[in-house]
C-alpha cells in the first residue's frame, strides 16, 4: 500500500500528471454545466406547462361564459323569430289528428245542424280537451252560428271562432315568464313538483340555464333526497349553467335540504332559488305531506315562500295529466304549469282541459330537448299552433244554418299540408 501512494505522489508531481488533473477539473465543469442547463429547461418547460394550463382555464372560463351569453343572445332571437315554427312543429300530430277528424266530419253531407255539432263535440273530447270544455265551446260556438243573420259560414271561418275561444281560456293576464329577481331583498324561491318521469328535473336545469343566461346569481335545492339520480343530473345542469347547488345526504329530510338551501341563498346573496322535489306516484299521501312540510319550513325563514310553486306535467300523457294537477293542486297552491313532451304527441289538446278546470296558468312549454325549447306560455300562439291553418280545394267548406239541415258540400281538405 505504501509502495502504491509513493509512486501515486510521483505520478501527480510529474508532467502527464498535472495533465490529467487539469483535464479532470476541466470534465468536472463541463458536467456542472451540463446540469445546470438541464435544470433550466426542465424547469423551463414545468413553468410552459403552468402557464399552458392557466391559459387553457382562464379559455375554459371565457368559453362559458361566452356559452352563458351567446345562449342568451339565442333564446331572445329565437323568442321573436323561431318560437312559433318549433311550436307548431312540435303540435303538429296534435293538429293533424283534429283536422283529419274534421274532414271525416264535413264529409257526412246530410248531417242535421244537430249532428254536426254533437260529431264536433266528440272530436274535440278524443282530442283530449276534455268532456266539460268540449261541451262548453261547442254550445258556446252552437249559440254564436245559429244567431249569426248570415246563418251561413265557410269552415274557415268556423275554425277560427274556435281558436278565439280557446284563445281566452288559455289566456293569462300577467307575463308567463318568471323572472329571476328578488323579492323585498330575498332571493325568489321556486318550488318544482312533479311525478318522476314528466320532466321535473331537466326543467329545472333549462331554466337554471336561461335565469343564468339572464345574470342572475341561481341556487338549486336537490330535495330529492331518495334517489340519486336526480342530483346527479342536477349536478351536471349546475356544470353547464354556472349555478350553485345544496345537495343533501341520502334519505335525508326534504325541508332540511330546502332550509340549509334559502339560508344559503341569504349568506350568498342569490337571486332565485329553484327547489327540486320528490316525484315519486302523485296518489301517495306521503309525498303529498312532504311538499307540505318544505313549504312550512321555507316559508318561516322566508315568508311568503314559495313565491312559485310549478307543476311539471308530461303532456303526452293525456287525462292522466289533469288527474296529476288535480292532486298536486289538492296538495300545495300552485301557481303554473310546466307542459313538457309535447312535440310528437296527439294529446295536445290537455292543456286546454287542464286550464279550463282548475284556472291554473300554463307558464312554459316544453317542445323539444334543447335549452331554447322551453318556452314562455302564449295562449294565442298555442291555438295558432293547434288549430293552425290547413288548405282547402277551390271548393270551400258551406255550413247552412238558414234551414233545419246542415247542408255542408263541396269538402277537400289536403292533408299533407297540415303537418
Amino acid at each position: 500500500m505504501s509502495e502504491f501512494i509513493f509512486y501515486f505522489d510521483e505520478f501527480i508531481m510529474s508532467f502527464e500528471g498535472k495533465v490529467c488533473l487539469a483535464i479532470l477539473g476541466l470534465l468536472m465543469v463541463l458536467t456542472s454545466i451540463v446540469l445546470s442547463f438541464l435544470n433550466s429547461r426542465k424547469e423551463h418547460r414545468t413553468f410552459g406547462t403552468s402557464q399552458f394550463e392557466e391559459g387553457s382555464a382562464l379559455q375554459d372560463e371565457i368559453t362559458a361564459s361566452q356559452s352563458i351569453s351567446e345562449t342568451s343572445e339565442n333564446l331572445n332571437s329565437k323568442k321573436t323569430s323561431e318560437e312559433f315554427p318549433k311550436l307548431s312543429e312540435g303540435l303538429s300530430k296534435s293538429r293533424l289528428a283534429i283536422w283529419k277528424k274534421l274532414q271525416s266530419l264535413v264529409q257526412k253531407k246530410e248531417s242535421k245542424k244537430d249532428d254536426f255539432f254533437l260529431s264536433f263535440e266528440e272530436l274535440l273530447i278524443e282530442s283530449d280537451i276534455g268532456v266539460s270544455t268540449s261541451t262548453k265551446l261547442v254550445k258556446e260556438l252552437s249559440e254564436e252560428f245559429k244567431e249569426n243573420t248570415e246563418r251561413k259560414f265557410s269552415l274557415s271561418t268556423f275554425k277560427d271562432a274556435l281558436k278565439d275561444r280557446i284563445t281566452s281560456i288559455l289566456e293569462y293576464p300577467e307575463e308567463p315568464e318568471i323572472e329571476p329577481e328578488k323579492v323585498e331583498g330575498n332571493a325568489k324561491v321556486v318550488m318544482v313538483v312533479g311525478v318522476n318521469g314528466a320532466g321535473k328535473t331537466t326543467t329545472i336545469g333549462k331554466l337554471a340555464f336561461q335565469f343564468r343566461a339572464q345574470g342572475a346569481n341561481v341556487l338549486i335545492a336537490a330535495c330529492d333526497t331518495f334517489r340519486a339520480a336526480a342530483t346527479g343530473q342536477l349536478e351536471v345542469w349546475c356544470d353547464r349553467a354556472g349555478a350553485l347547488i345544496e345537495k343533501g345526504a341520502d334519505g335525508e329530510k326534504p325541508s332540511t335540504v330546502a332550509y340549509r338551501a334559502i339560508q344559503r341563498a341569504k349568506d350568498e346573496n342569490i337571486d332565485i332559488v329553484l327547489i327540486d322535489t320528490a316525484g315519486r306516484l302523485h296518489n301517495k299521501i306521503n309525498l303529498m305531506n312532504e311538499l307540505s312540510s318544505i313549504t312550512n319550513v321555507i316559508s318561516k325563514l322566508s315568508p311568503g315562500s314559495p313565491h312559485e310553486t310549478l307543476l311539471v306535467l308530461d303532456g303526452s300523457t293525456g287525462q292522466n295529466a289533469l288527474s296529476q294537477a288535480r292532486e298536486f293542486n289538492s296538495a300545495t297552491s300552485l301557481t303554473g304549469l310546466v307542459i313538457t313532451k309535447l312535440d310528437g304527441t296527439q294529446k295536445g289538446g290537455i292543456v286546454i282541459a287542464i286550464k279550463d278546470e282548475l284556472n291554473i296558468p300554463v307558464r312554459y312549454l316544453g317542445v323539444g330537448e334543447g335549452v331554447g325549447d322551453l318556452r314562455p306560455f302564449d295562449s294565442r300562439e298555442f291555438s295558432e299552433a293547434l288549430f293552425g291553418s290547413f288548405d282547402l280545394s277551390s271548393d270551400e267548406v258551406l255550413i247552412d244554418f238558414s234551414n233545419s239541415d246542415s247542408v255542408i258540400s263541396k269538402v277537400s281538405i289536403n292533408a299533407s299540408s297540415l303537418e
